[in-house]
């Protein structure tokens, strides 16, 4: 993936206003191949904008399928992960890192 196509994505993204829609923009990136780490955490780091923990988890659990998170990008995963307030869908994203 180019990066700065990526960059521009992320940042039209930053602008979606429905957690929802936001998620599912960025469940929609995450699943295009090709993105490097530096890109990831980018991705990661957008995603902190969804307000909503279920649709935080939704995207989180994607991305963890698609790209499991290994170092760095593994430590913003698991900073995005802390703005999930609800445990139901901490645990839920937790078991995706685990591969479960």
């Amino acid at each position: 993936t180019d990066a700065r196509l990526l960059e521009a994505l992320l940042r039209s993204a930053a602008t979606i206003d429905s957690d929802h829609t936001l998620s599912e923009t960025l469940i929609h990136v995450a699943r295009m191949d090709g993105i490097g780490e530096s890109g990831q955490v980018a991705l990661l780091r957008t995603a902190r904008g969804i307000g909503s923990d279920h649709s935080l988890a939704e995207f989180l659990i994607e991305f963890a399928r698609h790209y499991p998170p290994r170092g760095g990008v593994r430590d913003a995963f698991l900073q995005t992960m802390e703005e999930v307030g609800s445990r139901h869908s901490r645990d839920r994203v937790q078991a995706a890192l685990e591969g479960r």
